[in-house]
């Protein structure tokens, strides 16, 4: 079995281009998309790269023609529909998370492809997967203090169909401190970024309308609590800082 990664981080359009195009050169008897959940294919920047058309065709016959394949086309799954057996299959898993990398693994797939989200690389690496080459497209993608603070809000709070009290007193005070740092908040970014960590629709334009709202100069009540860390700042400008030096700036 061959087990590879493209490292990436939030939406990542030429990444994700590599990754079909990996998917449509391979001989293997099949080929296959794996998602965490459906609505990530027409909810992200994949119904972008193949289309809107074709994303809605793959939610509705779950199956898509990848583009510039000369009408090689894909099967689609979810961990849901996942068959048990994926022998001789190669598979592609975009925005990869633990659960669904396991369930892929475990159906004996002949070769799998998985594109991270978060730019944790080194665990992929832990679990046995090699990098597929470089991406200098990726490689140039620039962090911003935003992008991380949503990636930690995803971490922090687990995909499911409704926002808690203490969930949204969470989002509501992570977009207090990023309107002391990013002037503007660009709402397409929060969607791609949730998106890619299996929130459900209605939860992700939850958090899109408290953003909107603290943006707007609105004060939406919360408990006083503080429910980020102190230096939290400080640990997403580290990671702000540590992309800016592996990419040279």
């Amino acid at each position: 079995m061959s087990r590879y990664f493209v490292s990436a981080y939030g939406p990542d359009r030429a990444a994700l281009i590599k990754c079909l195009s990996w998917l449509a050169d391979g001989e293997e008897r099949g080929r296959c998309v794996v998602f965490a959940a459906l609505s990530q294919i027409e909810s992200s920047i994949f119904a972008e790269v193949v289309g809107r058309k074709m994303a809605k065709l793959a939610v509705k016959e779950r199956k898509f023609t990848l583009p510039g394949s000369a009408g090689r086309s894909a099967r689609v799954f979810s961990d849901k529909t996942l068959p048990s057996d994926l022998s001789g299959s190669r598979v592609l898993v975009p925005w990869a998370r633990d659960k669904t990398v396991k369930k892929v693994d475990e159906a004996r797939s002949a070769s799998i492809l998985l594109l991270e989200w978060d730019g944790e690389a080194t665990r992929w690496s832990n679990w046995g997967y090699d990098e597929l080459g470089s991406n200098p497209q990726s490689r140039k993608l620039k962090l911003t203090i935003t992008m991380v603070a949503l990636v930690s809000l995803a971490k922090a709070i687990p995909a499911k169909n409704l926002l808690n009290s203490t969930d949204r007193g969470r989002c509501i005070e992570l977009f207090e401190i990023l309107t002391g740092l990013q002037p503007k908040l660009d709402l397409n970014e929060v969607r791609a970024i949730l998106t890619k960590a299996s929130w459900p629709i209605a939860d992700i334009e939850s958090v899109v309308k408290i953003g909107r709202d603290v943006y707007s100069g609105k004060h939406l009540r919360r408990s006083p609590q503080s429910y980020w860390a102190p230096n939290i700042v400080e640990i997403w400008q580290a990671a702000v800082d540590k992309n800016a030096e592996a990419q040279g700036e």
